[in-house]
């Protein structure tokens, strides 16, 4: 492959959806050693034209464990979280936030699909549920910066997960 981003023309899908909808966790990690890191990061975060998912959502949606675990240990290698709170770096912080909060056509998220999922993965929940946390609750060294970001965690939920029995669930 050449290029990451020549897309399947019947699909308009890139070669990570491709790798995610047939369940091969190995060809993630292929795609990671042979591109760029800002390839990598722009390739797993570009949508198909028909459900206007991400690579990452097409693996949470058929809880393709294996997949979603080599996608999100590359953005646990890849984004620094201590620099979330360095205001001279949003490119850390834009690319959590697409991460997280991308919606595809019916509205929904990554974080949606992870938890709704009946057969919750344990890596890939686990990693999401950190990397929420990371990025709404960056103030700990006070009471206030800490009710803060829970509250913003909690206001995330419910915008993202719907309901709040869905939210309590997650």
């Amino acid at each position: 492959i050449d290029s990451p981003h020549k897309c399947i023309l019947e699909t308009d899908m890139n070669i990570a959806h491709l790798v995610s909808k047939m369940s091969l966790g190995w060809g993630v990690n292929r795609l990671i050693d042979n591109f760029s890191e800002s390839e990598i990061f722009e390739l797993f975060s570009e949508c198909d034209t028909r459900f206007g998912q991400t690579p990452l959502m097409f693996a949470a949606i058929d809880s393709k464990d294996s997949t979603l675990t080599a996608f999100l240990n590359f953005y646990s290698c890849s984004i620094k979280m201590n620099e979330l709170n360095d205001e001279k770096n949003n490119e850390m912080t834009r690319r959590l936030d697409s991460l997280l909060h991308k919606q595809d056509n019916d509205r929904k998220t990554l974080v949606y699909y992870i938890t709704d999922s009946d057969e919750k993965c344990l890596g890939p929940y686990g990693s999401i549920m950190q990397f929420e946390k990371k990025f709404h609750v960056r103030d700990t060294t006070t009471k206030e910066g800490l009710d803060f970001g829970y509250a913003d965690l909690n206001r995330c939920f419910h915008d993202n997960l719907g309901s709040s029995q869905e939210t309590s669930r997650a």
